[in-house]
Order: structure tokens, then C-alpha cells, then sequence
């Protein structure tokens, strides 16, 4: 009898064995790896077993010491089981499964804030409070492009370096979209900087350092192929222009230079907007 809810029993996962020296000279093939001894129970003849005193495993081999005499009934019991890890391949996760996260982060006062490497992973800075003098945020000396929010008040600046590079002071106004080359951070762009002039593209094309090109696959995928020797800073916006990248995808290819380290980048997001930023001849071309 019980009261209220009627309570839930799990099965646990069980071997069973009849002991014999002959059939099991090697030991006892168990169903499942339980990674340790403590985590399973097991009982010969209804006496219950100690780990790693009356038995031992391998992997998935279940062994008694001494050995046990013929006949017996062997009952095992899992706990638990051992999981398994997997090793993703550099360069393997693409930019359809990594969420954009935000970082508010008040930095009132006066003095410098260090970012925390979970902190600096985030894609878009929200720096707030009230200065009280010129601050630097520091981030790390990681290759990544980041957007920055400067919502501070009062008229001091907010630069954001690495420890030993320099850094970009961020407009209270707009946006900044930066990027770290691994020394230094450096402006990509601040919305309302200047006038950005669309180009709007429906076939292939090549283009310039500077173009920011609204990409219409309505009528079909094409590609856009980056500039053939590009510097240290160039960049090429490209939008999706009618909204149709998840149907028709652009293509972008890296003209001979590598884009992420592939020799090509895909958009296929609805509405995708995407920055590319030639940091060096090492890095090559980054994506924001």
C-alpha cells in the first residue's frame, strides 16, 4: 500500500552466469563496460561480492579471485555504465551551429577590466556604468571577431586591447564591430561611421576590398569570390539581399586564400549578414 502518487520503479541493467573454470578460463564476457568495479553489484550463490577484493573487471571482462568452483549462480547487477567522449575535428563545427550569445558587463569606475575567457567567448559586448576615467577592457590574445556596445555614461572612452596590443576605442553611438588578430584589436567597422554604399549582386562577381554587396539568389546560387591579394585589414560585407540564402546558397570562395581555413564559405541562413576580414597571411581570411 502506499499513499499519494504511485511510485515509479526503474529496471536495472543485469548479467547472469553459471560458473565454470573451463567455459570461463578467461572470465566473465559481461553485457555492458561499467567503466569500474564499484559500479556493480554482483552476488555468486546469493553471497554478495566485494569490488576489487572478490572480483575485478577489465573493460568488459568480469574475473573472481580465487577461482570459483563449478555450478555457482553468478548475478550481476549495473549501477551504472561507462559513457564515451567524442573528438570533434578542427575546423568541423560551421558557423549554422554556433549560437551568438551576449555579454552584459558593467565596468563602473576607473580602473582596467580583464575579461574572463568565458566571458570574452561571447559574440556581442554590452559594456554599462558610469566612468569615472579613460578604462581599458582586456581581452584575450585570441584570433575572433566580437561586437561592441559601449553603453557607458559620462565623457571618458572605453578602449577594448589585448594586455600587451593595442586596442580600438569604442563609439558610445553605434556599434563597433571589431576583430583580434591574436596581438592587437582593431575596428572592422562602426555603424554610422560613414556612408556604406550597396552593391546589389545576382550573379557571379568578383570583388573589391571595401565592397559591401546585398547578394539576391532569388533566381539562383552563385558565387562571390573574395580579392585576389588582399592585406592585412581588407573586408567585404555581404547580406542577403531577398532572403532566399537557405534556398539558393551563396557560395564565397577565398581566391586562393583560405576563408576559416577552407578554400570556401557557405551562407545558407535566411537573411544571413556576413563580414570577412583579412587579418594576415597566416590567418587568412576570418568571418564575422
Amino acid at each position: 500500500m502506499y499513499y499519494g502518487k504511485q511510485p515509479q520503479f526503474e529496471q536495472y541493467l543485469t548479467d547472469s552466469f553459471t560458473s565454470d573454470a573451463v567455459t570461463y578460463a578467461a572470465g566473465y564476457p559481461l553485457s555492458y563496460n561499467p567503466g569500474l568495479a564499484q559500479a556493480i553489484d554482483v552476488s555468486v550463490g546469493g553471497a554478495v561480492q566485494r569490488p576489487n577484493l572478490d572480483f575485478t573487471i577489465s573493460g568488459q571482462t568480469l574475473s573472481f579471485s580465487p577461482t570459483l568452483p563449478d555450478g555457482l549462480a553468478i548475478f550481476v547487477k549495473y549501477l551504472g555504465v561507462s559513457g564515451s567522449s567524442v573528438s570533434i575535428p578542427d575546423a568541423s563545427v560551421t558557423p549554422v551551429k554556433i549560437v551568438e550569445t551576449v555579454l552584459s558587463k558593467s565596468v563602473a569606475g576607473g580602473s582596467d577590466v580583464t575579461l574572463t575567457a568565458n566571458e570574452a567567448a561571447n559574440s556581442v559586448y554590452e559594456f554599462t556604468g558610469i566612468l569615472t576615467a579613460n578604462i581599458n577592457v582586456i581581452v584575450p590574445d585570441t584570433i575572433r571577431g566580437f561586437v561592441v556596445k559601449n553603453l557607458t555614461t559620462e565623457p571618458f572612452t572605453l578602449t577594448v586591447k589585448t594586455s600587451a596590443g593595442t586596442g580600438v576605442v569604442c563609439s558610445k553611438t553605434f556599434p563597433s564591430l571589431a576583430m583580434c588578430d591574436g596581438t592587437n584589436v582593431f575596428a572592422v567597422s562602426s555603424q554610422g561611421a560613414g556612408t556604406v554604399t550597396w552593391l546589389v549582386k545576382t550573379t557571379a562577381y568578383t570583388a573589391i576590398a571595401g565592397d559591401a554587396l546585398m547578394c539576391d539568389t532569388s533566381g539562383g546560387a552563385f558565387t562571390i569570390t573574395l580579392p585576389v591579394a588582399p592585406v592585412a585589414n581588407d573586408s567585404v560585407k555581404i547580406f542577403d539581399y531577398s532572403g532566399t540564402f537557405n534556398v539558393n546558397n551563396l557560395t564565397i570562395a577565398g581566391n586562393g586564400k583560405t576563408i576559416v581555413e577552407a578554400a570556401t564559405y557557405t551562407c545558407n541562413l535566411v537573411n544571413e549578414s556576413r563580414t570577412l576580414v583579412y587579418l594576415n597571411d597566416t590567418a587568412q581570411w576570418r568571418v564575422m
